[in-house]
């Protein structure tokens, strides 16, 4: 059912990519790193006529409009629509203006997040299908998922992390950002990795990774983390 589920979503991002939007989340990473299961597709927009293209689609898709509402903390808005398809369900979570996390309290401009971004092709993880659309810059994935530091966003860092990534931008951004959010994501981040079960949990999500990567992306994060204990 994922496979299915999958193609769906990658159905109707080959609709969708030529709109003035931005893809983040888990599908915007396999445009840098292996791709790794996901149920929900996250999509930055700017303008509210934009939104309405969306939702056309996912409608003659057969989604529906799930919930909507403001951002928390405030500055964004939000549409989601789903879709069942057979035990599981596709998402689409529209993010207008911002990107904010309810739970750390960090927030992103979508101006910036357009600005450092460009059309690259993401790939499903299921089936030997992609497609070519506006995504978001490794850089900047990584800035906002170090910050809301959930379990899979920090593995999504670790992934991230053995890119050549612009590491002076990262770090002047996450030095401007609130410093309890950062403390926080640091501190939630360090916690993971170094856990017993942390290689175990990144290969379940992404598969098998080889040890030269792995232990690549262990040095180059733990690196970036240890500049901010000194801060």
């Amino acid at each position: 059912m994922f496979e299915e589920s999958e193609r769906l979503i990658f159905k109707i991002l080959k609709r969708l990519a030529k709109l003035d939007l931005v893809l983040i989340g888990g599908h915007a990473l396999s445009a840098f790193v292996p791709p790794r299961f996901s149920i929900d597709c996250d999509l930055v927009v700017r303008r509210k006529e934009v939104v309405a293209q969306i939702g056309n689609i996912l409608a003659e898709e057969g989604f529906e409009k799930f919930r909507e509402g403001e951002t928390v903390p405030r500055g964004g808005e939000f549409v989601v629509y789903m879709k069942r398809v057979g035990s599981m369900r596709a998402n689409f979570d529209i993010l207008i203006g911002a990107v904010t996390d309810r739970l750390s309290g960090a927030s992103f401009d979508a101006n910036w997040i357009f600005e450092h971004s460009k059309v690259r092709r993401v790939w499903a993880k299921a089936s030997p299908i992609s497609v070519r659309i506006r995504t978001a810059d490794p850089e900047i994935l990584f800035i906002m998922k170090l910050l809301t530091a959930r379990k899979q966003d920090i593995r999504d860092v670790f992934m991230l992390a053995q890119l050549e990534l612009d590491w002076k931008y990262v770090k002047e951004y996450v030095l401007a950002a609130p410093r309890q959010i950062v403390r926080e994501g640091i501190r939630k981040c360090r916690n993971l990795v170094t856990s017993r079960e942390f290689k175990d949990g990144l290969q379940g999500v992404f598969g098998k990774i080889e040890i030269e990567t792995f232990e690549r992306s262990r040095r180059r994060l733990m690196s970036f983390l240890d500049e901010f204990a000194l801060e």
